[in-house]
């Protein structure tokens, strides 16, 4: 498939999200599912329960309330995300990582 720019566009429907080496979201088409998520740069990754619809909230702001009414009506999603998730635990046990991820924690440095 050709984009309009000339170039070859992205046909992947499925997205993973780590924060170094926390899994904090993911995206399958246009909705995306938060487990953790942080306020500013340095804060902790804090469990989150947010699920968004990216072509009705593209900035991903109307969490809260809003977000898990969402999430309770859609519930399907939930089940397609577990399966995902799912898949990508057992590549990871099949072909596992050859370095661990940095970290910002003090006590995992002096490790």
């Amino acid at each position: 498939m050709v984009s309009v720019f000339g170039g070859m566009t992205n046909e992947r429907k499925i997205r993973i999200y780590y924060n170094e080496r926390e899994l904090t979201a993911l995206r399958v088409g246009l909705w995306k599912g938060h487990f953790k998520t942080r306020e500013g740069f340095f804060d902790w990754n804090k469990p989150a329960a947010l699920m968004f619809h990216l072509r009705m909230d593209p900035f991903e702001k109307q969490d809260g309330s809003k977000s898990q009414h969402m999430a309770m009506e859609k519930s399907w999603i939930g089940g397609l995300m577990r399966d995902v998730l799912g898949q990508h635990m057992m590549s990871l046990k099949k072909f596992q990582p050859r370095q661990k991820g940095s970290s910002l924690v003090l006590r995992d440095v002096l490790e």
